[in-house]
């Protein structure tokens, strides 16, 4: 390898460096430089205390850079504040004058309080300031920071920014925001609403008591034991949710979704697998290229598929309705009335009641029907290239072939849900659910 080579070699490797660094938070393209690959020195902590005398704004702001904030409430009327200082100096005397400089900075004005430190007043910051505050129980909290981790404990309400640190948030009296980037989230007990804007970072979100809204982009979502709707928009985000009495509404792309013990829910998943299970109302899935399954969904069905098999159980609805290509269609215990169009695929119908119309048209497929024992309407089976294999008891009243393969039965019960079944290039079947293919 010639030296021109290699010197460019080295170049993008340093380059690579460079902005993964900066990408990440590590390292500041601002000026405001952090630790990280071109630190030196030695590491030198301090801190230094405060209180806030009582009578206090409703709402409290803290303001930081790079460091870690953690807010905490307790009986009390006034503010207690330490400011943590980790310094980077060569030598301890140069980080001791550092620090006897660094302060916090308190404001009041009109309804709010603001916290913050006068970190912008040194031209060379390789330091970290870290807030720890215990507060009244009252009061609405909003905090800003940059490069650090984000706690808050029971606090009434508020709002955090931190686009590169992780949040941890328990225990919020009323409704909170989060806005965050390339860090986790993690958020158990909100009593009002609750949204998350996280781009590329995990989330979760644990027992909320109003409604929960959650835009990211990369990453898993976990939202658990909400009382209200929950709205999930991701780019490439696995969506898991469970225990949410509202009506669920998810977006996302190549990532699972999987849905339990939920209200109402409407996914769009492309390139996602659905699954769903304990489903109190209607469920509507459009994915592509992935699996869906359900079971034990008290609504009605919709699926609009491509390249999609799907499986289900249990259903009670007034209309299922589904169509797909390329898989296998498996449809068992459901009620309620069936529109199935699929092609290039086999499917398998197994009502669980005979009170509801049935209606399959395949193209290129097999398609097998499984009647429970009762007094089933009309049924006409239609089959251009294939067979219909009758499997009942009581004959059928018209039997024929003649390029195409058409078989109908109990025309007399017009008072019945009629059943209508097409398909070309394959076979159909009827017989009774309890006959041998059943099994």
């Amino acid at each position: 390898m010639k030296a021109r080579e290699v010197l460019l070699l080295i170049l993008i490797v340093a380059a690579g460096v460079f902005f993964h660094y900066a990408h990440t938070g590590k390292l500041n393209l601002d000026g405001d430089w952090e630790w990280g690959v071109f630190d030196f020195g030695v590491s030198y902590s301090y801190e230094e205390s405060q209180t806030i005398e009582a009578p206090l704004p409703a709402r409290l702001e803290v303001r930081n850079a790079h460091g870690d904030i953690d807010v905490r409430s307790a009986d009390q009327e006034d503010i207690r504040l330490i400011l943590h200082k980790k310094i980077r100096r060569r030598k301890e005397a140069e980080a001791r004058e550092v620090a006897d400089l660094l302060k916090p900075v308190i404001t009041r004005t009109g309804d709010r309080i603001i916290i913050s430190s006068n970190r912008g007043e040194f031209k060379k910051r390789n330091f970290e300031t870290s807030f720890t505050l215990v507060i009244p129980r009252n009061l609405d909290v909003i905090i800003e920071n940059s490069y650090g981790t984000v706690k808050a404990a029971g606090i009434r309400g508020g709002e955090i920014v931190n686009p590169h640190g992780e949040v941890v948030v328990m225990d919020v009296e009323g409704e909170l925001a989060v806005t965050n980037s390339y860090e986790d989230v993690d958020i158990e007990g909100v009593g009002a609403s609750c949204r998350v804007s996280a781009k590329h970072s995990d989330v979760s979100v644990r027992r909320v008591g109003g409604e929960v809204w959650i835009d990211h982009g990369y990453g898993k979502v976990i939202v658990e034991d909400t009382a209200a709707d929950a709205t999930i928009r991701g780019d490439h985000t696995e969506v898991a949710g469970q225990r949410i009495k509202g009506r669920v509404d998810v977006k996302t792309s190549y990532e699972r979704i999987s849905l339990r013990d939920v209200g109402p829910a409407v996914v769009d998943g492309h390139h996602s697998a659905v699954e769903a299970e304990g489903v109190a109302g209607s469920l509507k899935v459009a994915t592509s290229y992935e699996n869906v399954r359900v079971d034990d969904i008290r609504g009605d069905l919709m699926v609009e598929g491509k390249s999609v098999e799907v499986i289900g159980r249990s259903i009670a609805a007034r209309e299922v309705r589904i169509t797909t290509s390329y898989e296998n269609l498996d449809l068992a215990g459901y009620s309620g009335s069936a529109i199935i169009s699929l092609s290039h695929g086999d499917a398998l119908l197994a009502p669980s009641s005979l009170d509801f119309p049935i209606e399959v048209k395949n193209v290129y497929g097999t398609v097998r029907l499984f009647l429970p024992k009762g007094e089933p309407g009309p049924i006409e089976a239609r089959s251009r290239g294939g067979e219909v294999k009758w499997g009942l008891a009581e004959p059928p009243s018209i039997n024929q072939t003649n390029g195409e393969a058409v078989v109908k039965a109990f025309l007399d019960r017009i008072q019945r849900p009629g059943i209508l079944l097409s398909t070309t290039y394959g076979d159909i079947y009827i017989e009774e659910s309890n006959g041998p293919r059943a099994e």
